[in-house]
């Protein structure tokens, strides 16, 4: 093992049980109780003050308030602000943003640079950066996850310079590995949980954060004050000192385990046969009445009384056992975290639950009996993909996104060497294209894919470059196409 390995995993085991409690919170926790945020032991508070997104962007609608608020409860805050370029936003156009919020920034914490969308254009980015250090007089930090410096890798060495908030979903530490595991980067904050429970939130779930490192040296007024944990020299001589040494000199250390896979996959819900009775997006004479342009789930085979399974491992968030409680009926609702990003399931039309919230279960755990209560006419179960804060566009309700690119089972290997998926036949035709956004006189366009044709799913999708974008093989070349749902069906 690398020392740099080795100092990764005696980073993580340090500052494990950092002692200094944060929270962040947007618009998805509406107006916080800072009061009893810092009745339950919290420190210092993250608060979004807005994002670049669609035509003019906008300010989250409780920052003025929870800014306020975190003063008069003496709570130590630092303002963050998501980095998104994906309708064509520049450094200045962020920077606008927000100084428009506050012309002056008075936060005790460095301002916070929130980094998790891509697409991502370096230069622009560290061109922000130093506005943002001209405008506060302060270095601002980055938030991220190691999971997101894999995506845009390679990574530039100015990133460096700045400090870093880390993602890490676990109870050791930030993850640190990949291509940011390679940088001489500081790590300061860690995001621990995003499923903190506390009721000093309106939505009920907020995310809980550790300052592990030189918190006094980051507050500000106190930039003097602190003195580091451990030094890098003191901590390589403990590493010399206690690394362990094999026996055999000639056997090399193993080599390090690989990250966890971050992409999210479903397992089958329902019992053999795998039989998908009604697709997602088709029928929309059934669901307008209801706003949605069509189905927003998959149907699946299922007789009645028979045993329904976690799609994948999570915590049970809602349990509904009273058969008229609207069209789900009784249900059961569960929140799966991966590569940090939050997913939920939704099982609905069940004859009875098998699980009680705040249950953790794993992948094919039995969940509930097959039925057809609430809107149903016949057993089956019905089955809902969130995804959430990154909701399909198409559809427009909440988080909820297409399920079939997630479900392997609907993807049987093909002829393709090195890929996964299977031949979907085109129900409507439309536009093949080089990248899954529409750019402007159409100079992204391949070619027009007819009706009847086959077309060969490659695995990706993309929700959030224009929604629901397929990457697809035809006619031997790779590219875009729009389904979101009723366009390509399985052959």
């Amino acid at each position: 093992m690398s020392l740099r390995g080795r100092a990764t995993r005696f980073i993580k085991k340090y500052f494990g049980g950092g002692e200094i409690l944060g929270a962040d919170v947007s618009l998805n926790q509406g107006v916080v109780d800072m009061q009893g945020a810092k009745n339950d032991g919290v420190i210092f508070m993250g608060i979004r003050w807005g994002q670049r997104d669609g035509k003019n962007g906008y300010t989250d609608p409780y920052v003025k308030q929870n800014w306020t608020n975190a003063l008069k409860a003496a709570l130590d805050r630092m303002a963050y602000w998501v980095w998104d370029e994906r309708a064509g936003h520049d450094a200045q156009d962020h920077f606008d943003g927000v100084v428009g919020v506050y012309p002056v920034y008075d936060g005790e914490l460095p301002f916070v640079a929130d980094l998790e969308l891509e697409p991502l254009d370096w230069d622009e980015f560290h061109r922000w950066l130093i506005m943002l250090e001209d405008w506060t007089g302060r270095k601002p930090m980055i938030y991220c996850g190691s999971w997101f410096y894999d995506n845009v890798a390679p990574l530039p060495e100015w990133l460096e310079e700045y400090v870093h908030w880390l993602t890490g979903y676990n109870d050791e530490g930030p993850d640190i590995w990949g291509p940011f595991a390679e940088l001489d980067a500081e790590v300061v904050c860690w995001q621990q949980t995003s499923s903190w429970r506390v009721d000093w939130v309106e939505s009920g779930v907020t995310d809980r954060d550790y300052w592990i490192k030189d918190y006094q040296k980051y507050r500000q007024g106190d930039v003097n004050m602190g003195e580091k944990v451990v030094s890098k020299d003191d901590l390589e001589a403990w590493i010399e000192a206690n690394s362990y040494t094999p026996e055999c000199p000639e056997c090399p250390d193993p080599p390090d385990p690989p990250p966890t896979n971050d992409r999210f996959v479903l397992s089958w819900m329902t019992p053999e046969p795998k039989v998908i009775t009604q697709w997602y997006g088709i029928n929309p004479q059934w669901y307008q009445p209801y706003g949605l342009p069509g189905h927003e789930g998959l149907d699946m085979r299922a007789t009645n009384g028979t045993p329904i399974y976690a799609a994948a491992d999570g915590e049970v968030v809602r349990v509904e056992a009273n058969a008229g409680s609207g069209p789900y009926g009784v249900h059961v609702r569960i929140l799966h975290e991966v590569g940090g990003e939050q997913y939920k399931t939704v099982y609905a039309h069940f004859q009875k639950p098998k699980v009680d919230v705040g249950e953790m279960v794993k992948r094919g755990d039995v969940i509930g009996l097959a039925d057809n209560t609430g809107n149903s006419s016949g057993a089956h179960l019905h089955f809902t993909l969130k995804h959430v804060g990154k909701g399909s566009p198409w559809l427009g309700v909440g988080d909820i996104v297409n399920p079939v690119p997630y479900l392997p089972d609907l993807f049987p290997e093909c002829t393709i060497p090195g890929y996964e998926g299977t031949g979907w036949r085109v129900d409507v035709g439309g536009n093949f294209r080089t990248s899954p956004r529409v750019e402007p006189n159409n100079s992204n366009l391949i070619r027009y894919i007819s009706a009847g044709a086959t077309v060969i799913s490659l695995g990706e999708v993309d929700w959030m470059g224009g929604g629901d974008w397929w990457q697809i093989r035809y006619d031997n070349r790779d590219g875009w196409f729009w389904n979101p749902g009723y366009k390509l069906s399985a052959k």
